[in-house]
């Protein structure tokens, strides 16, 4: 019962987050100015990066990186009943298998909690879809490195360094596999 629980959370989670990426077109979008291009910041680059690679399972050796400009990530912290939460999503448009990571970090100070799936009030929670598999996080660990907070239209948003290595589940077919990753989120320049 706790696992049918907690694979409709994931699959809660990871409907919001296509739903929230894909509900507003580029000329909606707040991080993207009038030009329909991502606004200019010569001291950290056009674009955030990321770069994963997985290990085991029918996916041994898929390894993805890019970068991807403001419109694809989506990085928003916030307390809620007494949990702070950062949640990162990231949807690579360029890549032809769809990649979609999203990832929900309970923090301590500017420090994730651990992956898990036990409690989803004290553990950290990850989501990476490509072609047709969905994987979830089962256990492992998170540092985030460089971690800012800045004013972009009003609004606090947070920037990092973010590295993970994890054991995910995926659905189906079932299997487990490792996977380890970096995604830097750079500081957003209204400019």
């Amino acid at each position: 019962m706790k696992t049918i629980t907690l694979r409709t959370q994931m699959l809660g989670l990871l409907i919001l987050v296509v739903a929230t990426l894909f509900s507003c077109s580029k000329d909606d979008h707040p991080l993207v100015n009038n030009n329909n291009n991502p606004p200019n910041n010569t001291n950290q680059g056009l674009n955030h990066t990321y770069d994963i690679v997985f290990s085991g399972g029918s996916i041994d050796g898929d390894a993805f990186s890019g970068d991807i400009p403001d419109n694809t990530v989506v990085a928003v912290r916030q307390q809620q009943d007494g949990v702070d939460r950062l949640t990162l999503t990231l949807d690579d448009e360029n890549q032809s298998n769809e990649l979609t990571i999203a990832i929900s970090m309970i923090m301590n100070g500017n420090q994730p909690a651990n992956f898990g799936t036990a409690n989803t009030e004290v553990e950290s929670l990850m989501t990476i879809t490509y072609n047709d598999n969905i994987l979830m996080a089962q256990s492992g660990t998170l540092t985030i490195t460089n971690y800012g907070e800045h004013q972009y239209y009003g609004s606090t948003v947070p920037y990092f360094k973010l590295e993970f290595n994890a054991e995910m589940l995926n659905f189906s077919p079932p299997f487990t596999s490792q996977v380890s990753g970096a995604i830097l989120v750079r500081p957003l320049d209204a400019g």
